[in-house]
């Protein structure tokens, strides 16, 4: 009976194995195929329309890779976004390729950009525009601020006849959280160098300073003339059309007209059409009228086409992207992340100049100095150019590492400057004293209790704070003066905590040169005595921990509304983790 029972059951493990090794069989079969597929080129013919998508945020990184942990949350990916350097690459490679008759620009998902990568794209269109001689072209429902500042560089923009379309300006508006905080028996207590390091009063006030106001309206005010110049350039608008155009919508409304009619009257959109209308048209151009003839390959499997590699020198690309921390699980960019790929790249002989694309706020100032001086000790050790190209943002701390340059190439609508520090430190003595509960124990020492957020910091702690503030705005200024050629009183005067644009910053010494990564690039080459056409490789640190793929989770659509909840507790566990740190840190960026 027994040996019977163990037959049976051997043969079904038999047959168990069996369809396991055919499926393991079947899926190996199935990959290799994906695998061979994904790897032809797909075929070009002349005609070909170029379509770029730019989908979520524009940022300097690319999206990381699925994980396991995504997936069972029900994700595939990591939020999806657009990697800048993809769409300006993209659209250079197709200004030179007789293949691409056109470029369709779809702008319907873009969730936002900043002010310099929305100049960096509006630039690139108008390089192919020029260098091809071919038209771009795009059409949406409607158009959000960021979306349309990108597509006004188009040739041909077009809208839904019931759409509407937005150019409102500039805001720096956040919440200050010091009355909540207070409310709830919590207090959070300032340190700083520089009457113009405004970032640490959304903890401490319910209003923004005058100096953080001042700081705003210059940088701001640059900015925005910065950005309607360059629109009404491109547009072909008298100057003053759009501050005019506000101006009428803020005193009439819009009771009578779509906001999309006034945006054709005036000029700022071309046709207002709905999407078969606008297809039409490119079948016209493109397809003998017929709109199932038209040809069009996406940007992505475009420069998986066209991609080459370069048996020759090369200019490395460091993408230093975000908050600084020397703590991997608050995210953002660490030490460990950033130096280990500039070990990575000072292996590789064949780079000859390393640009690093600065795109951060900047945060511990300790973790700071960690990056720029592995930055120093690369030049050393190769005798490699380094150059800095600031995107959107590279204030504060993001500055410090920046100093590490020996050129700085900054984008006119950068954010940048913010040279102060400042430390916080969080107690919760007014919430004790409050719920009438008692403190005590034994201390060996007198600073036993030194950041025991438990109680108020006392004197000395006080002083030891305010020391290590000082000492490192001390430090800031002696960095900028150094690597600026300027005296440390030249540097006070632009210093105090003050965010400058990049125009700005040339005029005031904080940078070399105006100009986008294809500038900073072109220098590169000049420094490093390379020919003008030398290949770049980008070079960027992918956090492929468990922390990482959660942080990504809650920056996902799926766990959008779980980030929203924790915004305030996230921010306030961050300030506790760097409680009496010394930081370097920028106030907010303007929403567009």
């Amino acid at each position: 009976m027994f040996s019977r029972i163990a037959a049976a059951y051997a043969l079904l493990d038999g047959v168990r194995r069996l369809l396991v090794n055919l499926l393991f069989l079947l899926t190996l079969v199935t990959l290799a195929v994906v695998f061979w597929v994904a790897s032809e080129a797909p075929n070009l013919p002349k005609g070909t329309l170029l379509r770029i998508d730019l989908v979520g945020e524009v940022k300097e990184s690319g999206p990381a890779e699925p994980s396991f942990m995504l997936s069972m949350f029900g994700q595939d990916s990591f939020e999806e976004n657009t990697r800048l350097a993809d769409v300006v690459d993209a659209l250079d490679r197709a200004a030179h390729d007789d293949r691409i008759a056109g470029v369709v620009l779809r702008v319907d998902d873009l969730a936002g950009a900043g002010m310099a990568s929305i100049r960096e794209i509006g630039a690139a269109i108008d390089r192919y525009r020029q260098t091809s001689g071919h038209q771009v072209w795009t059409w949406s429902i409607s158009y959000t601020q960021p979306q349309y500042l990108v597509a006004a560089h188009a040739d041909h923009v077009g809208i839904h006849p019931m759409g509407d379309a937005i150019v409102k300006g500039l805001s720096a508006t956040t919440f200050y959280w010091g009355p909540l905080l207070n409310a709830a028996g919590l207090e959070v207590e300032v340190h700083k160098a520089g009457a113009f390091k405004s970032a640490p009063e959304i903890f401490t006030s319910g209003r923004p300073s005058a100096e953080s106001l001042a700081a705003q309206k210059s940088y701001m005010d640059d900015a925005w003339a910065g950005l309607v110049s360059r629109l009404e350039a491109r547009r072909g608008l008298v100057n003053g059309t759009v501050e005019k155009f506000i101006a009428g919508i803020a005193k009439d409304g819009t009771a009578e007209k779509s906001l999309s009619v006034f945006f054709r009257e005036t000029g700022l959109i071309d046709e207002l059409e709905t999407r078969d209308a606008y297809l039409q048209k490119l079948a016209d151009k493109y397809a003998g009228g017929q709109v199932k003839d038209l040809k069009a390959i996406d940007a992505t499997a475009y420069l998986a086409a066209t991609e080459t590699v370069s048996a020759g020198n090369t200019v490395a690309v460091l993408i230093a992207e975000g908050e600084i921390t020397g703590m991997p699980e608050l995210g953002g960019m660490t030490p460990d992340g950033i130096n280990g790929v500039i070990d990575e790249i000072q292996e590789d002989p064949k780079v000859k100049a390393l640009v690093v694309r600065v795109n951060s706020p900047g945060g511990d100032a300790v973790a700071a100095e960690l990056i720029r001086a592995r930055l120093v000790e690369y030049k050393k050790k190769t005798g490699n150019p380094v150059i800095i190209s600031m995107g959107d943002t590279a204030a504060s701390g993001g500055y410090w590492i920046a100093t590490a340059g020996d050129r700085i190439v900054a984008d006119p609508l950068s954010i940048t400057g913010s040279i102060g520090v400042f430390a916080m430190s969080v107690h919760a003595e007014g919430l004790r004293e409050e719920l009438k509960v008692g403190r005590g124990g034994y201390r060996t020492t007198p600073l036993a209790d030194f950041g025991n957020p438990a109680a108020a910091p006392g004197d000395v702690e006080r002083r030891l704070i305010e020391g290590g503030v000082s000492r490192t705005y001390a430090d800031f200024k002696k960095l900028v003066a150094e690597s600026r050629g300027m005296s440390v009183e030249e540097v006070e005067r632009v210093a105090q905590g003050r965010v400058w644009t990049g125009a700005q910053a040339v005029k005031f010494g904080l940078a070399d040169a105006q100009g986008g990564m294809d500038e900073a690039l072109k220098l590169a080459c000049r420094e490093a005595k390379l020919p003008a056409e030398t290949a770049s490789v980008l070079w960027e640190p992918v956090d492929t921990s468990w922390r990482g793929a959660l942080r990504a989770f809650l920056q996902s659509r799926a766990g959008a509304a779980v980030g929203k909840v924790l915004e305030v507790r996230q921010a306030l566990d961050a300030l506790a983790a760097q409680s009496n740190r010394p930081l370097a840190w920028a106030p907010f960026e303007p929403t567009l």
